[in-house]
């Protein structure tokens, strides 16, 4: 009879059952044996037979132990039980499969336009990744980006390896898989994972915008500014070269309760010179208040004062904003400053997310360009 030739076979993992292939053009095949033999002491391991035409052989999982390598060989079996030559043994290994992931999960949503994927590979017995690739897909499978093939600069199990996703649509769902081979040929797949994209595209907004209406022969203009009116104590206030409001004269304030709303997280930025010691100078309320700025309390709204200390023998000033946080009240204290002197400049940025508070105070004006004006300006 004819002899069979015996395919080569990549790494596998014993606990796993795997099929050897072979070519065979003899009489008719009735059934086939396979024997595996220790590569080290040629130790018969594993001998077997199936009944069946195609020409493959199935091994049962936990047939070969992981971590040590074996000879194959086959011989086929006629309908009289006449045997074919044994094929040429081919060389195997057996390992426990790799740790192979991405740093994404099934369905997870991913809130940015990039993203960096992670590869991570272990092994518990040292085998090595070979390579690897990440493909980005539709939902029909079509490749949109492909890594291509990435050969670590390292080889050190355990490792990991990263690939940007860029370009990603905003309410958009994509697949993912990564595949690999080890040093040793066993083939990698982290399978195909389902994930999309939804991010927040800041508007861009002209302040005023044209649009040509060609069957009217005229052109629509739309003004994107918003007025919003304010009213002031003393009223009409006082202004400093028709740009800045004077408010050094007690209980002065300008406020503004319509045309606009603060929700949600925000950055707020300031310049300020010249403030009153422990008085509140600014203030969001909750809702149009019916209390004076000056006697609100901190359930009111969000509310701003500077404060004056003596820290390390030396005067220093801060900025308390005082706040709620759902049923909680609580102060938030800024950085500290130098004892500032008249018609300094400073500057406080406020942030609000995830309803926490923050402040940072920072002097923005050189003290040799100070005039002398004592102007208080918010």
């Amino acid at each position: 009879m004819a002899k069979p030739i015996l395919y080569k076979k990549n790494a596998f993992d014993a606990t796993k059952s795997t099929i050897f292939s072979y070519a065979y053009t003899g009489a008719q095949q009735f059934k086939v044996s396979l024997k595996a033999y220790d590569s080290v002491t040629s130790a018969l391991i594993y001998s077997g037979e199936q009944t069946h035409r195609t020409l493959d052989y199935t091994l049962p999982a936990n047939s070969l132990t992981n971590g040590k390598s074996y000879n194959i060989e086959v011989t086929v079996y006629d309908k009289d039980n006449v045997a074919s030559e044994t094929a040429n043994k081919i060389l195997i290994i057996c390992f426990l499969t790799p740790t192979f992931s991405l740093n994404i999960s099934n369905n997870q949503i991913i809130n940015n336009s990039i993203y960096s994927s992670e590869i991570t590979y272990s092994q518990i017995t040292g085998e090595l990744l070979d390579y690897f690739v990440i493909n980005l897909m539709d939902l029909s499978n079509n490749v949109i980006s492909t890594s291509g093939n990435l050969y670590p600069l390292s080889y050190q199990t355990g490792e990991k390896w990263f690939y940007l996703l860029t370009s990603l649509l905003d309410n958009t769902s994509y697949r993912i898989q990564a595949t690999g081979k080890t040093v040793n040929g066993m083939d990698l797949s982290t399978g195909i994972i389902n994930f999309s994209v939804e991010y927040t595209s800041p508007a861009i907004y002209s302040k005023i915008s044209l649009e040509n209406i060609e069957s009217e022969a005229s052109v629509k203009i739309q003004s994107n500014y918003i007025a919003v009116e304010g009213r002031s104590s003393p009223s009409p206030p006082t202004y400093i070269n028709n740009e800045e409001v004077d408010l050094t004269a007690r209980n002065s304030l300008v406020e503004f309760t319509q045309g606009y709303s603060i929700n949600n997280n925000f950055s707020i930025s300031l310049n300020c010179r010249n403030l009153k010691k422990t008085v509140n100078f600014l203030c969001f309320f909750n809702a149009e208040p019916d209390v004076i700025l000056f006697d609100a309390k901190p359930e009111d709204g969000i509310f701003l004062k500077q404060m004056e200390g003596i820290f390390d023998g030396a005067t220093k000033v801060y900025f308390v904003l005082s706040a709620t946080n759902g049923t909680f009240k609580y102060r938030v204290v800024s950085n500290l400053l130098n004892n500032l002197i008249a018609g300094e400049t400073y500057n406080l940025e406020i942030k609000k997310k995830n309803n926490l508070y923050s402040i940072k105070a920072k002097i923005i004006t050189q003290r040799a360009n100070l005039t002398k004006k004592s102007e208080v300006v918010v």
